[in-house]
């Protein structure tokens, strides 16, 4: 609703655009005239016919939305506008023109790959006209579907599928084929610095040494599913040629055996949505949080639309709905499930900490309030006692039994407001982030070590074999330190982005081996705990991803969480009911 709109029911007192002083904010002047989207107009001036607007509002938008070509496009970022606009209003976030260009964007690469393949069929046919006997292989099984006659579920690309169509039906045999791409990783590359760059075309005055080893590669190779496991042991390879084979390698080969890393890449992301790997949308607006239970047999998930959702994973690999925890009164931004998943703590932001009964659904109790604003919550693994951290600096950090009795606090001048909290899986110590700090408290004797970073941490996550713990900075990079505390530096890993919103990593397959983390751009980003470059990047989600949660006990399960209002369960096309 625009702020005019809203000032005749009295829901503001101000009609004004916030960004433009004394200017009646409307309709037209949000989606033309407002001077900060003026820039983004002019950002997409090749997706809009008319993106200097020299006639009436009314004419401008039938201009656009009647373009057979961009019509589609125009409309996306008429929407994406609209919807930025409502966040200013009812959210009270900040306007990014940069953001917005990204959102816009990401909508634009959805369909990059099919538009491509069936693109690269209306070219070829025509260059072939005098073959009678046509095979086509294609490594998009939505191309493969759509030019088999189920049509294009966007309905943004008729002409180009009907004239693709119109080629193949002539006077030829024609068979149409799914085929996982020749290797061609070097292209992959060039792509992806395709997506850092502005439109048009652009010369590489060196060449970039990746590049050349994927050309090597390339070259030796052949056709083969590209998946995350083998780049994985690629990079392994390569560290160990000059010294033999590393323990590191030995322990990827252990895993390729027992079936247990990750998942193969699926070729859009559309082949993600079917039996085995999902999209849950329940949820009624953003989803912040995501977390497998310690048995790998249920997922939970939290939104801002004030619930959290109960999943149970069922035998062959589909997420089935359990339980809608609906008691909070404000955002819940986050979960945590007791190590033996009979109970789940959910916490509202700003809010109070509830308990809940897993098998029922029913709260249990509720802790907080009177002052105490809990940010963070974790338990011990014994499952009858819990950690709570708050928001205002000297509150401090409080353990409960689960029938509310303290049992242990540390709080005062000297504690600053916590971020978010841990505790290792022996239960010894307690790891909280705080700003710039990460502190490791001694459970039994409250001693604490210090570790200061150079730039504010959002979130933390430790492993399941208790030897390390990462955090998310937003300086946007990953820093991965030993519990132990014995290390002067810690790995890092980028190519993610986040600089504004709270995003949340984890650490996942065999022996805590892997990373995985949100991001800003919309895609969930995957590392090896070795390199510090991604060795995988899944795209599908539409806004920020907020939060992953890899599967304890499938190891080629992972769930992101999604500004987007979906929660996506990331798998190959037949997962195992369980891994080994």
């Amino acid at each position: 609703m625009t702020n005019k709109e809203r000032s005749k029911r009295g829901l503001t007192t101000n009609s004004s655009c916030p960004h433009c002083s004394n200017i009646e904010e409307t309709v037209e002047h949000i989606l033309q005239k407002c001077k900060k989207i003026k820039g983004v107009l002019r950002h997409f001036k090749d997706r809009v016919s008319d993106h200097t607007p020299i006639h009436d509002f009314k004419t401008w938008l039938v201009n656009n939305m009647k373009d057979e070509s961009k019509g589609t496009e125009f409309g996306i970022i008429c929407w994406c506008i609209w919807k930025q606009r409502n966040e200013e209003a009812m959210d009270e976030k900040t306007f990014s023109g940069v953001g917005l260009i990204k959102r816009i964007e990401s909508c634009f690469s959805i369909n990059t790959n099919v538009v491509a393949n069936v693109a690269s069929i209306e070219q070829g046919t025509r260059t072939i006209r005098e073959r009678r006997k046509v095979e086509v292989n294609l490594d998009s099984t939505t191309a493969v579907s759509i030019l088999k006659g189920e049509g294009d579920p966007n309905n943004r690309h008729d002409i180009l599928i009907l004239q693709a169509k119109e080629l193949l039906r002539r006077d030829w045999i024609v068979k149409i084929n799914h085929v996982y791409r020749e290797c061609n990783y070097a292209a992959d590359i060039l792509a992806c610095k395709g997506h850092e760059v502005p439109f048009g075309t652009h010369h590489l005055d060196t060449c970039d040494p990746n590049l050349m080893y994927w050309l090597n590669y390339d070259v030796r190779e052949t056709s083969q599913e590209r998946d995350v496991l083998r780049k994985s042991a690629l990079t392994l390879e390569s560290e160990s040629s000059i010294s033999g084979k590393s323990s590191q390698l030995e322990l990827l080969e252990s895993q390729i055996l027992q079936g247990s890393l990750l998942f193969q890449r699926s070729d859009t992301h559309r082949d993600l949505s079917g039996v085995h790997s999902g999209i849950l949308t329940e949820h009624k607006n953003e989803v912040w949080f995501v977390q497998f239970s310690n048995n790998g047999e249920y997922l939970a998930s939290s939104s801002s639309d004030c619930t959290a959702i109960v999943w149970k994973v069922m035998e062959d690999g589909q997420l089935a709905f359990k339980h809608v925890l609906s008691s909070h009164h404000k955002p819940v931004s986050l979960v945590a499930w007791s190590p033996d998943d009979t109970r789940l703590l959910t916490c509202g932001n700003g809010e109070v900490l509830k308990l809940w009964d897993v098998e029922t659904g029913t709260c249990l109790s509720t802790f907080g309030g009177h002052g105490f604003i809990v940010s963070s919550c974790a338990w011990f693994p014994d499952s009858k006692q819990l950690v709570c951290g708050s928001s205002e600096p000297g509150k401090g950090i409080y353990v409960w039994d689960c029938d509310g009795k303290e049992i242990k606090s540390w709080k005062g001048r000297r504690m600053p407001k916590v971020s978010d909290l841990a505790v290792t899986p022996d239960g010894e110590h307690l790891i909280v982030v705080s700003d710039k700090e990460i502190r490791k408290f001694n459970v039994e004797t409250s001693t604490e070590q210090l570790i200061l970073e150079a730039h504010s941490i959002t979130s933390l996550s430790v492993s399941t074999n208790g030897d390390y713990f990462i955090v998310n900075l937003n300086s946007q990079e990953i820093h991965l330190w030993d519990v132990a505390c014995k290390w002067d530096k810690p790995l890092r890993f980028v190519g993610h982005k986040q600089d504004k919103y709270v995003i949340r990593s984890c650490f996942g397959g065999l022996n805590s081996s892997f990373i995985a983390s949100g991001s800003e751009d919309s895609q969930v980003y995957i590392w090896n705990r070795r390199d510090p470059k991604p060795i995988e990047i899944l795209s599908g989600h539409l806004m920020t991803v907020n939060c992953v949660s890899w599967n304890p006990r499938r190891h080629r399960m992972l769930a992101s969480a999604s500004d987007d209002g979906t929660v996506r369960i990331w798998g190959p096309s037949k997962l195992n009911s369980h891994s080994k």
